[in-house]
């Protein structure tokens, strides 16, 4: 057989770098719609009390939302 035998792969080693990466790219991602969420919040909510109160609520369940997947990536093996 010429090439590598694909059938024996182990990947189990380089599954933690698979899901920092995949971490990594969804943080990315929120960020980059947070951001633009909250540009267009400020530019055309006028400072309105529901904006307020969904900016706050986003962000709070957001960082809850981060931190628990920081965490399974740094406990769960």
């Amino acid at each position: 057989m010429i090439g590598p035998d694909i059938t024996n792969i182990d990947i189990s080693g380089n599954l933690p770098i698979f899901w920092w990466l995949v971490f990594a790219l969804a943080m990315a991602v929120f960020v980059s719609i947070s951001l633009v969420l909250l540009y267009h919040w400020r530019m055309y909510g006028i400072k309105s009390r529901r904006i307020i109160i969904a900016e706050t609520v986003y962000f709070i369940v957001s960082v809850i939302l981060c931190i628990a997947s920081f965490m399974a990536l740094i406990f769960v093996k």
